[in-house]
């Protein structure tokens, strides 16, 4: 699943990520500067690397674009699905895809909270996505794991 499959289809795109193709198009230079700082200080799993390095997405990822990646977050995040059907979706092992899940979602939420540069709409439209998906998670009470209700 591409984002460029759906960017043209405004109806398909908004009914997938909740923003217009032009929304998305605006929030992309925001979310591409976070997420790039963040993966230069900051490995998938969220570790901290000891040096500043510089951050390329390799060419075998499944998400090979920073746009495959924000359309990649705001699908999960409007939908909700289960983290192994999505996995298939996108073309990626489950534990990929739940460590991509995690750091994209931390990208996403500090491009918001860095919102004042960001065209008007976009913060308060993730906003909603952000509230929604965090009344649809509960902790399991016998093994601590974070449970994504549909």
């Amino acid at each position: 699943m591409k984002y460029t499959e759906y960017l043209n289809d405004d109806k398909k795109f908004r009914r997938f990520t909740g923003l217009s193709g032009k929304q998305f198009t605006e929030l992309l230079p925001f979310f591409e500067e976070v997420h790039i700082e963040y993966f230069c200080r900051y490995d998938l799993n969220g570790k901290r690397r000891d040096s500043w390095r510089n951050f390329n997405i390799y060419k075998c990822s499944p998400l090979p674009t920073a746009e495959d990646r924000l359309f990649f977050i705001l699908v999960y995040l409007k939908t909700n699905p289960l983290q192994k059907k999505y996995a298939v979706r996108f073309n990626m092992q489950p534990n990929q895809c739940s460590r991509l899940i995690k750091a994209l979602h931390h990208v996403l939420e500090t491009c918001l909270r860095e919102e004042e540069s960001m065209p008007n709409d976009i913060p308060k439209v993730i906003k909603t996505l952000l509230e929604n998906y965090s009344k649809n998670k509960r902790k399991n009470k016998y093994t601590d794991e974070l449970i994504i209700e549909d």
